[in-house]
């Protein structure tokens, strides 16, 4: 999952990484079973319909450029320059 604790992206020397993943996403996983038709009791399908909902999240945040769950991230630069941009907006 893209989310990962840990798991960066490296481009040249510059290093992003998720420090603290979101604690929820937009969507719950009983508001996805309601959507798809799933029993709320059967849980067969819950880790498929949680993996659905982090790539639905992670694919819109691409898409649209903005942050739809707050996380922590750390970005390493090799040294500091006049200008820094931020790989992840937005930033609060």
């Amino acid at each position: 999952m893209a989310h990962t604790k840990g798991v960066g992206l490296q481009t040249g020397d510059i290093m992003i990484k998720v420090i603290t993943a979101p604690a929820a996403y937009p969507m719950t996983l009983s508001e996805a079973k309601e959507y798809c038709g799933v029993d709320s009791g059967d849980t067969s399908q819950d880790a498929t319909l949680n993996i659905i909902i982090g790539s639905m999240v992670d694919h819109a945040e691409h898409l649209t450029g903005r942050a739809f769950v707050e996380r922590t991230y750390e970005l390493s630069l090799p040294y500091f320059t006049y200008c820094i941009v931020l790989p992840v907006p937005p930033l609060i």
